[in-house]
């Protein structure tokens, strides 16, 4: 399970403060930060949320693309990795020191609502995406999000 995974080794920097968040939300259940992203040089915005609240989310929708046994079995599993991916975070012994290391923390950064700005607007503009990026990629972030001038 990489999501939560601590201490493994990357050669890329993690901005400790968007990690400390990140530590939070996959802790918790249902709590959520309004933020947009900077990924290679695109503009991201959306309610970041916790590990379990993505997996959940994400075996909702399955469920909802796929019919029958199908969609409930990926709802089933997804929600499982959820509460196992929670899980492990909570067991993690929180160090303060850990967070200011480069190469420790959450590898991972999950939205939901999640859009994407172009010249055009926000895409997709009903707002349900998911969206799973690494967390090294992230290049910076805004607290609140981006919203349509239109």
């Amino acid at each position: 399970m990489s999501d939560v995974r601590y201490g493994e080794e990357t050669s890329e920097p993690r901005d400790w403060i968007l990690r400390f968040m990140l530590e939070l939300l996959n802790r918790s259940d249902g709590n959520q930060i309004p933020i947009t992203l900077t990924v290679g040089g695109t503009l991201i915005t959306g309610m970041m949320i916790g590990v379990k609240d993505y997996y959940c989310l994400l075996g909702s929708q399955m469920r909802n693309m796929m019919a029958g046994t199908v969609g409930e079995t990926l709802e089933t599993f997804y929600r499982s990795i959820g509460d196992k991916s929670q899980q492990q975070a909570k067991e993690e012994p929180q160090d303060e020191a850990q967070l200011f290391r480069e190469k420790s923390g959450p590898n991972f950064v999950h939205l939901k609502n999640a859009q994407i700005a172009t010249p055009q607007g926000l895409v997709p503009t009903d707002s349900t995406m998911l969206w799973r990026g690494r967390v090294s990629q992230v290049q910076g972030f805004s607290l609140g999000r981006v919203r349509s001038g239109r």
